[in-house]
């Protein structure tokens, strides 16, 4: 670090400078080892707060569109359903960290309270409740737990 003993980091600095300009191997193979890797695009996007709200709109539209293939009359799809499933994952996806441990914690809690609705009312289970409670009520609340333990420094 030239800021802490100029003479020694100047005299590091030549002697680095000197070994790259005599190595053997082709300037483009040193510099390639040494750049590091940009994010790509889809990286930087999903990990925008605008990305993550727009994949939690995706992910909704998808869950009505499972939650219509079994008719059992508990969910319709209209246009308030599918207006609250937008907000839904929108806000779900807003409100978590861009972290991989967000999507684990929001399949967690699809699981868990669409299987919770299955404890409770067997007679009536099928793949509407199972998708709508674990996508309205499971996904958000993972989406605060996720947000809060980033808060607290868990996630990181």
């Amino acid at each position: 670090d030239i800021r802490k003993n100029e003479n020694v980091g100047l005299s590091s600095l030549s002697t680095n400078l000197l070994d790259y300009l005599n190595a053997e191997t082709s300037p483009e193979a040193i510099t390639s080892s040494v750049v590091e890797s940009k994010p790509s695009k889809f990286k930087n996007f999903s990990t925008s707060w605008f990305g993550r709200s727009l994949i939690g709109v995706i992910a909704g539209l998808i869950a009505g569109q499972i939650m219509a293939m079994v008719p059992s009359g508990y969910f319709s799809m209209d246009v308030t359903t599918i207006g609250l499933l937008v907000v839904v994952g929108g806000f779900a996806g807003f409100l978590s960290p861009a972290r991989k441990v967000s999507i684990v914690l929001m399949l967690i809690g699809f699981t868990v309270f669409g299987s919770i609705v299955g404890l409770i009312d067997p007679a009536n289970f099928d793949t509407n409740y199972f998708v709508g409670i674990g996508f309205y009520l499971g996904v958000p609340l993972a989406g605060i737990v996720a947000r809060m333990l980033y808060w607290i420094k868990v996630i990181k």
